[in-house]
């Protein structure tokens, strides 16, 4: 979706190392291609999509790029705190036990 600065910047101070996709217009599906394809490639440690910020067709090419490439995948409610909190947390275990989806 569209850059929002206040959730970058709280994805930043969590200490993630993110990369944020603008998915508007034909640029933004090419940069959504881009990002698919370095994921199923695995060329991501994780992949994460904030519900509301994307619609469903992102959401789903994100989503299956996740499951070739065997890359752990999460997608928190909202873009609050707490909620990235626990999104980083569920990722966290899923890395450490080798569990993916």
């Amino acid at each position: 979706g569209v850059a929002i600065p206040e959730v970058r910047e709280r994805l930043s101070g969590l200490g993630v190392q993110h990369e944020w996709i603008e998915t508007r217009g034909s640029i933004g599906q090419n940069r959504v291609d881009a990002a698919a394809n370095r994921i199923r490639r695995t060329n991501a440690c994780a992949a994460m999509v904030l519900h509301g910020f994307v619609g469903h067709k992102v959401f789903d090419r994100v989503r299956d790029a996740a499951r070739l490439g065997i890359v752990p995948f999460i997608a928190p409610r909202s873009a609050g705190t707490a909620e990235l909190v626990r999104a980083l947390h569920t990722l966290d275990r899923q890395i450490a036990n080798g569990v993916t989806q």
